[in-house]
């Protein structure tokens, strides 16, 4: 048994350096996805549906009687529960009581949640994948910043609140959530770039 398991193991490494080593086929075009763990998933899906997330601070440019400072991305949603609310970002024009970034996080952060585990060729790349990935660059470097300024022990003396899309609330150690944002932001400049 341990001869036959050692020429397997043989067999197994020469094809996957093979694999690895052999050109893609022209016209080809390399496949990259991420996965999130499940504290990452959370993340992103707090920043989008907590009390004043992203979802209510996106607000479009249709002011009216029954939406004063415009139609925000939570409330379009709850109108069509399908809504990609990227496209719709998209699709609409800012508010002008919308910060910039908000707006342009809002669908950034909608994609990354719902990209999670999907595969994402360079065609398939959103529009938006540079101005995106500098975004994330800046939010690791912010992060790298904090960890050089702050010891574990302080990180983690703190929690942040945590929504589901359900609305509930949970918490998570404050320098655990900052591991997991830095790995998420990792994971999706590799899609993206």
């Amino acid at each position: 048994m341990g001869r036959i398991g050692l020429v397997i193991g043989l067999i197994a490494g020469f094809v996957l350096a093979f694999l690895l080593t052999s050109p893609v086929p022209a016209g080809a075009q390399a496949v990259a996805r991420y996965n999130l763990a499940a504290p990452e998933r959370q993340i992103a899906v707090s920043w989008l549906f907590e009390p004043v997330g992203y979802l209510d601070v996106a607000k479009n440019n249709q002011i009216d009687d029954q939406h004063p400072q415009g139609l925000s991305a939570r409330q379009a949603l709850a109108a069509n529960p399908t809504l990609d609310v990227t496209v719709w970002i998209r699709t609409n024009t800012k508010g002008p009581f919308t910060d910039q970034r908000d707006w342009d996080g809002t669908g950034m952060v909608w994609w990354i949640w719902k990209n999670d585990n999907v595969n994402v060729t360079p065609a398939n790349r959103p529009p938006e994948a540079a101005f995106w990935a500098g975004i994330l660059q800046e939010w690791t470097a912010s992060i790298d910043r904090a960890f050089l300024r702050v010891s574990d022990v302080a990180r983690n003396a703190n929690t942040v609140p945590m929504t589901a899309e359900d609305g509930s609330q949970s918490t998570m150690p404050a320098g655990t959530n900052l591991i997991h944002q830095r790995s998420l932001f990792q994971k999706v400049l590799g899609v993206l770039v």
